[in-house]
């Protein structure tokens, strides 16, 4: 079913099986010039990849991220921040009760169907959880001066555990979009006893997710 932004649409349990729910990212990357031959040699890469990250916040009742996890040290001199916290990234690929996982990191969009995925059973959630906000960040957007004006056929969808498409949302190539180097796609939430899902596509001028991450941590507590 292709959804609309704004668009809020209740997950079927009868019609659906929940015990693997896929949120996809798709995109393509836009038409790239060759590169020159000296530029090659230099090992340089056309500024135009596009490296796009899904990463998902799952809150509590309050909207806010209970768990920040802690620095993993995976070598001398080098940790990876947010480790086993409530924010599945490329770093942190699942909860620790593993009913939320990252399918990796793809950096270049290439292939057909999903680029990245984000899988959830949503019928053991823990309760504490009620809504999962999914980001899709442009690696080093601001920097390489790329945005989602840019971004060509991006899009969300979910599917069930049978990979039976539930919804799509697919982002529009509105001007809203320029200079935006992340995006709150869509959400999942708590509603009437069940979830259901909601297209966003709000963008953000960072790209950084600790940035986003502002919003949803409760700093006083």
């Amino acid at each position: 079913m292709q959804i609309n932004q704004g668009v809020t649409i209740p997950i079927d349990p009868d019609k659906y099986d929940l015990s693997e729910v896929h949120v996809g990212l798709g995109w393509d990357m836009r038409t790239k010039e060759p590169l020159g031959f000296l530029k090659k040699i230099k090992g340089e890469k056309n500024p135009q990849d596009f490296d796009l990250d899904l990463l998902a916040f799952l809150l509590n009742e309050n909207g806010k991220l209970e768990s920040l996890g802690h620095n993993k040290e995976v070598k001398k001199g080098h940790k990876i921040p947010l480790y086993g916290s409530d924010i599945i990234h490329f770093n942190n690929l699942k909860l620790l009760d593993k009913t939320v996982w990252h399918s990796g990191d793809n950096p270049d969009g290439a292939g057909p169907g999903d680029d990245e995925r984000i899988i959830l059973n949503l019928d053991k959630i823990a309760p504490r959880y009620h809504q999962i906000l999914f980001f899709v960040i442009i690696f080093e957007g601001c920097g390489r001066g790329q945005h989602f004006g840019m971004v060509d056929n991006a899009f969300i969808r979910a599917m069930d555990s049978k990979r039976k498409e539930i919804l799509r949302f697919n982002l529009s190539d509105d001007e809203i979009y320029q200079g935006k180097c992340s995006m709150l796609f869509a959400r999942i939430f708590r509603e009437n006893g069940g979830w259901s899902f909601q297209a966003v596509g709000k963008g953000y001028k960072t790209d950084s997710f600790v940035e986003l991450m502002r919003e949803f941590v409760d700093f006083e507590s």
